[in-house]
Order: C-alpha cells, then structure tokens, then sequence
C-alpha cells in the first residue's frame, strides 16, 4: 500500500467506482511496473507517462 494524502485517496476511488481497480493497484500500473488490462488502467498510465517530461505523451498509432 501507497502513502497518499488522505483526501487525494478518496477522490481517486470516487473516480475508480466501476472500474474495478484500486488505487493501489492504478499506481502500480501507473509506473510501468504491471501493463493496463483495462481501459481505465491504460488511460492513467498514458496521462501519467505524459505528464513525465523524460517519457512524454505516448504515440498513437
């Protein structure tokens, strides 16, 4: 388990509900350290890679 900022927990599993994922396991997937297997999982991955000024925004094809 993470250590996050109490309310920033909360407001990422209101955002989570319905996707099966928690937030845990979204920061996991998140880093890099497990690939997406949903939609939701990949959708923070490629905002969390974009947002890295090292890997920048990922490529579509």
């Amino acid at each position: 388990m993470t250590t996050l900022d109490p309310a920033l927990r909360e407001h990422a599993e209101r955002l989570l509900v319905g996707t099966d994922l928690s937030v845990d396991d979204l920061l996991v997937v998140a880093t890099g350290a497990l690939p997406a297997s949903a939609p939701a999982a990949a959708a923070v991955r490629d905002g969390w890679n974009a947002a890295d000024p090292q890997i920048g925004p990922v490529s579509q094809p």
